[in-house]
């Protein structure tokens, strides 16, 4: 069963949210650095260190490099975090799944109640077809299982059923009511 931390429904949008961020930010971080170079090929006077992002400022101040030049650098940066963060949320949450637990009962070392097989834990988090969904996100045609185990309500839980919520049953509190 997956779902104290991320949750059962909620962990197949958070991973596929990680895997997407991951693929934008390497596009992103490509096609920035990309324009930078094709704009460091038209001065003759280009030097590697204008691409560390201190001495892009100094340089930027002194005129040496333009403010198209300073923003794509801030942008390759802000998109090279993203991609290692994204990325590595990513397989650390393809890990989880692939062992059957959540990050929290990861994290504490907890023993899970799953005995599944790791092609089952995928189907449990995305359904069946789960490699179509890091294709084309399809939430609708392929839904996830209902838990395959029962509800087990904590004990207030169970006894706020039987009694209601002020502690009496519905009965009573009706009697209560009416004698009023």
């Amino acid at each position: 069963m997956v779902g104290t931390c991320i949750g059962y429904y909620n962990q197949r949008y958070f991973v596929m949210l990680t895997f997407y961020i991951g693929l934008a930010s390497i596009l992103g971080f490509h096609y920035s650095r990309q324009r930078i170079l094709s704009l460091s090929d038209l001065r003759s006077d280009f030097h590697w260190t204008e691409h560390l992002l201190p001495l892009t400022m100094k340089h930027f101040f002194f005129g040496r490099i333009s403010l198209l030049e300073l923003v794509l650098m801030f942008y390759c940066y802000t998109f090279a975090w993203t991609t290692i963060m994204g990325t590595g949320f990513f397989f650390v949450q393809m890990m989880i799944i692939f062992l059957g637990k959540t990050f929290h009962e990861f994290k504490k070392e907890k023993r899970t109640r799953s005995y599944r097989t790791v092609s089952e834990n995928f189907m449990e988090v995305f359904g069946p077809c789960w490699v179509a969904n890091f294709i084309l996100p399809m939430q609708l045609v392929f839904r996830q299982k209902e838990f395959d185990q029962p509800f087990l309500p904590n004990k207030r839980h169970s006894t706020v059923l039987e009694n209601g919520v002020n502690g009496h049953s519905q009965e009573q509190s009706d009697h209560v009511v009416i004698s009023m």
